[in-house]
């Protein structure tokens, strides 16, 4: 049985769909109304590239937690896109 989890302003969601990767957020404006901020990292931005799954799902992660990534006068966390395996 599935049992539905409600969502509470604040909360993310990252889904695989089938162009690329959805990310939605639910925030309030200044009022207290809910505001749903979704967007889809399509696969169709990096066609030049075998790996344009992995490209758009970083470029989702990044944009959904940007403000836990590393930086210049900050620590946090960085994500790296490697084109051959260990083996290759």
């Amino acid at each position: 049985m599935h049992t539905p989890v409600p969502l509470l302003p604040g909360d993310l969601i990252i889904r695989r769909v089938s162009n690329g990767w959805y990310v939605a957020r639910l925030d309030q404006f200044d009022d207290g109304s809910p505001r749903l901020d979704e967007t889809v990292f399509s696969d169709e931005e990096f066609t030049k590239h075998d790996h344009a799954d992995a490209l758009s799902l970083m470029s989702a992660l990044y944009e959904a937690f940007k403000g836990y990534i590393h930086r210049k006068r900050r620590g946090g966390i960085e994500m790296k896109f490697h084109e051959k395996g260990w083996d290759s």
